[in-house]
Protein backbone atom coordinates (compact mmCIF):
# COMPACT_ATOMS: atom_id res chain seq x y z
CA UNK A 1 0.00 0.00 0.00
CA UNK A 2 1.40 3.97 -0.69
CA UNK A 3 -0.32 6.84 0.11
CA UNK A 4 0.33 10.31 0.65
CA UNK A 5 -1.39 12.74 3.01
CA UNK A 6 -1.93 16.32 1.98
CA UNK A 7 0.42 18.02 4.75
CA UNK A 8 -0.65 21.67 6.03
CA UNK A 9 2.55 22.92 5.95
CA UNK A 10 3.89 24.08 3.24
CA UNK A 11 0.68 24.59 1.06
CA UNK A 12 0.42 22.29 -2.13
CA UNK A 13 3.24 19.35 -0.28
CA UNK A 14 2.24 15.50 0.46
CA UNK A 15 3.58 13.48 2.84
CA UNK A 16 4.99 9.53 1.50
CA UNK A 17 3.73 7.13 3.15
CA UNK A 18 4.00 2.99 2.42
CA UNK A 19 3.75 -0.02 4.45
CA UNK A 20 5.67 -2.32 5.82
CA UNK A 21 4.20 -5.34 3.50
CA UNK A 22 5.54 -3.77 0.08
CA UNK A 23 9.31 -3.33 1.64
CA UNK A 24 11.87 -4.92 -0.73
CA UNK A 25 9.36 -6.45 -2.75
CA UNK A 26 10.43 -3.85 -5.79
CA UNK A 27 7.50 -1.92 -5.79
CA UNK A 28 8.25 1.23 -4.45
CA UNK A 29 9.28 2.73 -7.66
CA UNK A 30 6.02 1.81 -9.30
CA UNK A 31 3.85 3.31 -6.45
CA UNK A 32 6.03 6.04 -6.05
CA UNK A 33 5.14 6.77 -10.24
CA UNK A 34 1.08 5.98 -9.74
CA UNK A 35 1.47 8.48 -6.44
CA UNK A 36 3.15 11.08 -8.33
CA UNK A 37 0.58 10.81 -11.32
CA UNK A 38 -2.49 11.20 -8.76
CA UNK A 39 -0.78 13.48 -6.52
CA UNK A 40 -0.36 15.72 -10.23
CA UNK A 41 -3.76 15.14 -10.84
CA UNK A 42 -4.80 16.98 -7.56
CA UNK A 43 -2.74 20.57 -7.45
CA UNK A 44 0.01 18.67 -5.29
CA UNK A 45 3.11 20.15 -6.20
CA UNK A 46 5.52 18.17 -4.18
CA UNK A 47 6.55 15.72 -1.84
CA UNK A 48 7.84 15.06 1.87
CA UNK A 49 9.23 12.01 3.23
CA UNK A 50 11.50 10.80 5.81
CA UNK A 51 13.73 7.74 5.62
CA UNK A 52 15.24 6.03 8.27
CA UNK A 53 19.18 5.65 7.93
CA UNK A 54 19.38 1.89 7.17
CA UNK A 55 16.59 2.39 4.41
CA UNK A 56 18.90 2.71 1.10
CA UNK A 57 16.55 0.99 -1.04
CA UNK A 58 13.84 3.81 -0.59
CA UNK A 59 16.49 6.16 -1.18
CA UNK A 60 17.44 4.95 -4.34
CA UNK A 61 13.77 4.87 -5.24
CA UNK A 62 13.65 8.31 -4.62
CA UNK A 63 16.94 9.23 -6.37
CA UNK A 64 15.81 7.10 -9.36
CA UNK A 65 12.82 8.98 -9.61
CA UNK A 66 14.34 11.73 -11.60
CA UNK A 67 12.71 14.40 -9.62
CA UNK A 68 14.00 17.36 -8.45
CA UNK A 69 15.29 16.49 -4.43
CA UNK A 70 16.52 18.26 -0.93
CA UNK A 71 17.57 15.91 1.56
CA UNK A 72 18.97 16.84 5.15
CA UNK A 73 20.40 14.07 7.05
CA UNK A 74 19.60 14.74 10.92
CA UNK A 75 19.37 11.66 13.74
CA UNK A 76 19.52 9.36 11.88
CA UNK A 77 16.66 10.18 9.40
CA UNK A 78 16.43 11.64 5.70
CA UNK A 79 14.60 14.32 5.27
CA UNK A 80 13.79 14.34 1.98
CA UNK A 81 11.76 16.90 -0.65
CA UNK A 82 10.67 16.32 -3.65
CA UNK A 83 9.28 19.13 -6.69
CA UNK A 84 6.33 17.15 -9.05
Amino acid sequence: MGQYLRYPAPPGRGRLHHGRCVQNRGVGTWILRALIRHARQCGIEGFFAEVLRGNHPMMRVFEKSGLPMRTLFEDGVYSVDFDL
